[in-house]
């Protein structure tokens, strides 16, 4: 691709069976046997919901082998928020290459979800989406941009700000904002699609009023959500030596945090994870 080259991006839109899905979750308390049936109908999606159900991060005792099963153990509304996540997965690519950024992903997705033990200002069904949502455009940006996949590879732990101005210089657009535009494509609350598009911008939006609180709580959780788990999959993770990716202060000021407060919150996150 030429640095004058610019792409179109054809975002994927949300299948059927999960609109079908909302519809029913949003519509009153659902029958378990139609919620099923909406779902094993979608193969791919049934398959997708099945292994991220299992993920380990969810710390189920006993393996599930049906949406009925997974329903009666988890409720409807964590169902849905699972079949999003899987449906996110299934309609912006699960090959192989992908297999990595996904785990990410969803680790990130289930940091954030454990920090509203913490944070009362989301629902952890909204974090799990905040989490598993705040970098999607990368799937379409490896599919459409050539060299894209090396160039996140080398750039996946810079700040958000270095990240985006060279990854703008080299594709003309940030996998930040696309993420966004899928997010709010996928009918995800306003606050968490700009949340998701801030994330480059985030000293400058944490650190001025004139912004959306709701979105700027929920922008410094999910970059809390995203150190944390970096910090995670870091083989020096919880060793002096590691040094963050994103600036602190702007977020602990923000979620009014001491450092004291993030260390107890980090050991609490780790533990619920191993």
């Amino acid at each position: 691709m030429s640095r004058s080259q610019k792409i179109e991006f054809v975002i994927p839109a949300r299948p059927e069976s999960l609109i079908k899905l909302t519809e029913l979750v949003e519509n009153g308390d659902p029958r378990i046997d139609l919620v099923t049936q909406v779902v094993e109908t979608d193969v791919s999606l049934f398959a997708n919901t099945l292994a991220t159900i299992n993920n380990p991060l969810f710390r189920l005792r006993s393996k599930v082998t049906s949406v009925n099963q997974a329903v009666r153990i988890l409720g409807v509304q964590r169902i849905l928020t699972i079949v999003r996540m899987a449906a996110l997965r299934s309609s912006l690519g699960s090959s192989g290459r992908l297999d990595l950024f996904w785990e990410e992903s969803t680790l990130t997705a289930m940091v954030a979800g454990q920090l509203t033990n913490h944070f009362q200002f989301m629902s952890r069904d909204d974090a799990y989406m905040l989490g598993m949502m705040s970098s999607c455009g990368v799937p379409l940006m490896f599919k459409e941009c050539e060299g894209y996949k090396q160039f996140y590879e080398d750039h996946s732990l810079l700040d958000p700000a270095e990240a985006r101005q060279k990854e703008v210089a080299r594709f003309h657009i940030d996998h930040y904002r696309l993420s966004g535009e899928i997010a709010r494509s996928w009918g995800m609350p306003e606050a968490i699609a700009k949340a998701i598009a801030l994330q480059p911008h985030y000293q400058d939006v944490l650190d001025h009023e004139n912004y959306d609180e709701q979105v700027r709580d929920h922008l410094a959780l999910l970059l809390l959500a995203r150190e944390f788990s970096m910090q995670f999959s870091s083989p020096n993770g919880l060793e002096e030596s590691y040094q963050p990716v994103h600036v602190l202060e702007p977020m602990l000021e923000q979620l009014c945090l001491t450092r004291q407060d993030i260390n107890s919150i980090q050991a609490s996150v780790f533990n619920s994870l191993q």
